[in-house]
């Protein structure tokens, strides 16, 4: 049907299985630092549509576990 753009789509797969990582993880050590997750995360295609002269949409500097939840919640919020 193409109700959504291709991009969009392949995103919300991706959160969708970050979302089962975390709420399938037996042994609870996973975390916005595990490589799988930071592999999806990072695979993200909505983050790079945010327009980066804007406060809101500015990542937190530093840590690669919080740059990829802030990646995460941003593009779950868009």
């Amino acid at each position: 049907l193409s109700l959504i753009p291709e991009e969009a789509y392949r995103d919300l797969h991706l959160i969708r299985k970050v979302r089962n990582d975390f709420a399938h993880s037996i042994d609870h050590e996973l975390s916005f630092s595990t490589a799988t997750v930071l592999d999806r995360v990072n695979a993200l295609c909505t983050p790079s549509l945010f327009p980066r002269d804007h406060p809101q949409f500015v990542p937190p500097a530093g840590d690669k576990a919080e740059q990829a939840r802030w990646t995460l919640f941003a593009a779950v919020a868009m």
